[in-house]
């Protein structure tokens, strides 16, 4: 998910941001027509950072998985400079550890599901994929064809990796023919309830099940190193704190279809 660490980040992703009980009360939301998943032997899941899949897709990752499909999440990054200014934790030691939380999230979303979990990372640079955008693309092509439904964070989702990854998968998509649905993460932090620069129009939701939500739940929970602090020193705070946590809680995860 990544915020600390931008000096270009959109001057909406700052503070507490809108909080969940608005969104709770939203009407637009609860209005959504819901999206039935469809069978696919293959999904494509494109992620900025380690978490993103997770926070945004979660539940969704393992619906597919429990239909039997195979969900491939291409990790564009290794999140190394989520804490640019800690004085505990050297980005190559970030890189490491993220790159193991991921590895037991996407085995928590999998475990017990019929569908195979893969991941692929790229290993491209964290908070400057707008500079790779058109080798990011050439990566996810590779993967794509008419039959595959590729996922990727909304391109206009209000920090510049997660944007970068949603205008290479618009890309590769359509020189492709591959389905593309796109997943917002940060825009439940910076927008509000109507917010006429969110394709409302286009917005379903996936209704996930109890189990689904748990698994999610501890799925999230693997992520430690963005959703707790990593020491008590300044530099070492969450990047993902608990007011903006309670927005991947919810019993449904919202697409743009």
């Amino acid at each position: 998910m990544n915020i600390e660490d931008r000096g270009d980040v959109s001057p909406q992703i700052s503070g507490c941001g809108t909080p969940e009980s608005a969104w709770r009360d939203c009407e637009t939301l609860r209005q959504l027509p819901e999206f039935t998943l469809p069978r696919t032997d293959l999904a494509i899941v494109l992620a900025p950072h380690p978490d993103d899949e997770t926070l945004g897709l979660g539940g969704t990752i393992a619906s597919l998985l429990d239909r039997g499909s195979t969900v491939l999440v291409l990790t564009a990054s290794d999140g190394e400079a989520s804490h640019p200014h800690s004085v505990t934790t050297s980005p190559e030691q970030l890189r490491v550890r993220r790159q193991e939380e991921l590895r037991r999230a996407i085995d928590t979303l999998s475990d017990g599901r019929p569908g195979q979990a893969l991941n692929v990372k790229l290993h491209l640079p964290d908070g400057g994929l707008a500079g790779v955008e058109r080798e990011l693309g050439e990566h996810l092509y590779r993967f794509l064809d008419p039959g595959v439904l590729c996922f990727s964070t909304w391109a206009q989702d209000g920090h510049p990796d997660h944007e970068a990854v949603g205008r290479a998968a618009h890309v590769a998509c359509a020189r492709s023919g591959a389905r593309l649905i796109e997943y917002p993460v940060w825009t439940w932090h910076w927008a509000v309830p109507n917010e006429e620069t969110v394709p409302w129009w286009r917005a379903q939701k996936v209704n996930l099940s109890p189990r689904t939500i748990s698994t999610k739940w501890s799925a999230i929970k693997h992520h430690e190193s963005q959703i707790n602090p990593l020491s008590e020193r300044p530099g070492d705070e969450a990047v993902v704190p608990p007011f903006d946590l309670l927005h991947f809680e919810r019993s449904y995860e919202v697409l743009f279809v």
